[in-house]
């Protein structure tokens, strides 16, 4: 009998750890072009989105649909609907804009307190009804450097953030902080590594392969740390 009872527990126990194992969680993207899936064709232009899924492949599955040039407004107009319905219960959705808000363009134009605060408000409150739980991350930083420091390039948009963040009691993951510290540390000459600049002289905002890389692994080991994955 207890030789039965030993075998049966472990049956159980094997089956449990074959279904973890085998079962992925969802980590759903949306944001802009720092985030986004370029074909080879851009190679080796890449979002952090992207080199996440390749980080994460064995522990959960990446579904990316960040979108070139989407502030939260154009997003929320165009692309959000059909991402909110894709959502299931306990996807992860990963939410970071504030790249093209500031732009004049009024269809993409948003102001930090006020249509940026609200549309972040909205994707929080309607991925929550599917079922999903929303991360705010706020934008990973340029390369801009002034008298051989990182100067900030984002304004308000990550101060907003955080304060949705809080009021919402939603975790957040602050790419803007950490990234513009690590870019500090690098320092100005080898912080081009990490951007399109160092191959073709002036993009400042998008990432090469090894610049995503990098952003990725932050962004890891954040959702990591905040026992999320």
């Amino acid at each position: 009998m207890r030789r039965r009872n030993f075998l049966a527990a472990l049956f159980w126990l094997l089956s449990g750890c074959h279904t973890s194992a085998t079962s992925q969680r969802r980590v759903v993207l949306i944001g802009d072009s720092t985030v986004a899936d370029f074909p080879a064709s851009n190679s080796p232009m890449s979002g952090w989105g992207q080199e996440l899924r390749q980080i994460l492949h064995t522990r959960a599955k990446v579904l990316n649909y960040a979108v070139q040039g989407s502030s939260t407004r154009r997003f929320a107009e165009r692309h959000w609907p059909g991402v909110r319905s894709k959502l299931v219960a306990g996807d992860l959705l990963l939410i970071q804009f504030g790249h093209i808000d500031a732009l004049p363009d009024t269809t993409r134009h948003t102001e930090p307190f006020a249509d940026y605060s609200m549309l972040l408000q909205q994707f929080i409150s309607e991925s929550r009804e599917m079922g999903a739980q929303p991360v705010l991350v706020t934008p990973v930083a340029r390369y801009k450097f002034e008298q051989g420091h990182l100067v900030d390039t984002h304004g308000n948009y990550p101060v907003a953030m955080r304060k949705i963040a809080s009021i919402n009691d939603v975790p957040l993951i602050d790419l803007t902080k950490a990234s513009s510290q690590a870019l500090e540390q690098l320092g100005e000459s080898r912080a081009r590594a990490w951007f399109m600049l160092s191959l073709d002289g002036h993009d400042a905002v998008h990432l090469n392969r090894s610049g995503a890389l990098e952003v990725a692994g932050i962004v890891q080991r954040a959702l990591v740390q905040a026992q999320l994955l």
